[in-house]
């Protein structure tokens, strides 16, 4: 993986100053390239990663959010279809942080690296099943048509794993 120091380093100095439920905001982009060398996942068009900072006591509370679009091959009928990637997240950030702590560690020179949040909150918007519409059909089992494009499509048995007896019950062989 590449260096991004943008987000390797990015630097939360004016965020730790606000007055305690104060809260900012930022936007970041990131190109196709750069989500594909943090994720092995090829995106369509920038990324947008929406930063808000508040102020706690001890700590920043950073709500992750990002936006974005790729094409996925649809579980049911492998059609590729567009797909819109939106997920948020929480994470604290800490200039103390201990063994166990679910908190990220600001560094002495007030910086922090957002790469393992923003990849958490990007890779867990994509959805494992995706489908190209609620209703799809999938494919017929025995011949792989697809059945949004045929819905009269009638397969034929040939299940290879039951023969039929004289009196038509299936019979295991």
């Amino acid at each position: 993986m590449k260096e991004y120091k943008f987000l390797e380093n990015y630097v939360v100095k004016e965020y730790w100053k606000m007055e305690l439920g104060q809260s900012a905001t930022d936007t970041l982009t990131l190109t196709p390239e750069i989500v594909a060398d943090l994720t092995e996942i090829q995106v369509l068009g920038e990324v947008k990663v929406n930063l808000i900072w508040e102020k706690a006591e001890k700590f920043l509370m950073l709500n992750l959010s990002v936006l974005g679009e790729l094409n996925q091959e649809c579980s049911k009928c492998l059609k590729v279809t567009l797909h819109k990637i939106e997920n948020e997240s929480e994470f604290e950030f800490s200039q103390s942080v201990e063994d166990g702590d679910d908190r990220i560690k600001i560094t002495s020179d007030l910086a922090v690296n957002l790469i393992q949040p923003i990849i958490d909150t990007f890779v867990t918007a994509i959805d494992q099943f995706p489908v190209c519409k609620k209703s799809c059909l999938g494919l017929c089992p025995t011949c792989g048509v697809n059945l949004n494009d045929n819905p009269d499509h009638k397969k034929a048995n040939t299940n290879h794993f039951i023969s039929e007896e004289v009196d038509n019950k299936p019979k295991i062989v």
